[in-house]
């Protein structure tokens, strides 16, 4: 991705998205997530990534965030003992929702090259992270999965739709979504 597009792209946000990524996560309520989008999700990825044995799980440091996250690393470990698959590797990285700098985060969301990439996590942050994973050439967005309020066209177009391409995730109403060609779609069941 990087490597097609010769630009030169700052980590930082600059005031103006900073602010309105700010208002975005007091607009947005992390909600908890009922088990069954989260069967759903763990079952559409893997009909996808099939041979997935090295996963990590994104969070910021939001209290029902991380129970959403610890909750569906439970049910991932579960459904993978149960499927046959004796040897996986599931790290849950979190980080701060106020942090500037995304460095460490970055480093240790890419650690081990995994398969796939789940986020639980706030606009802000994430927005700050994506910024650095972008440059990444160890980062795959069509492996990444977003299962918190991060469905938003505003959001997207907010930070650029290049940094969300090939993404999907699922909305708060248990809708799957993509961003695919500078478009959100929603898909229908």
């Amino acid at each position: 991705m990087y490597q097609t597009h010769n630009a030169l792209i700052s980590y930082q946000l600059n005031e103006a998205t900073n602010f309105q990524l700010a208002l975005l996560n007091q607009q947005l309520l992390n909600e908890r997530y009922q088990e069954q989008r989260f069967l759903d999700m763990i079952q559409a990825v893997f009909q996808t990534h099939y041979e997935t044995s090295n996963i990590t799980i994104g969070v910021s440091d939001d209290r029902q965030l991380r129970e959403n996250a610890y909750q569906f690393k439970r049910l991932l470990e579960k459904d993978l003992m149960h499927t046959g698959c004796s040897e996986f590797v599931i790290r849950v990285v979190e980080w701060k929702e106020d942090c500037k700098s995304m460095k460490k985060f970055e480093r240790a969301f890419v650690e081990n090259e995994p398969d796939v990439w789940f986020v639980f996590s706030k606009p802000l942050s994430f927005c700050r992270l994506l910024k650095r994973l972008y440059r990444n050439p160890l980062f795959d967005p069509r492996r990444t999965y977003c299962m918190s309020n991060l469905c938003s066209n505003h959001l997207v177009q907010t930070l650029g739709f290049k940094y969300f391409e090939g993404m999907k995730g699922i909305t708060s109403m248990g809708k799957v979504w993509t961003a695919e060609d500078g478009e959100l779609l929603i898909i229908p069941s």
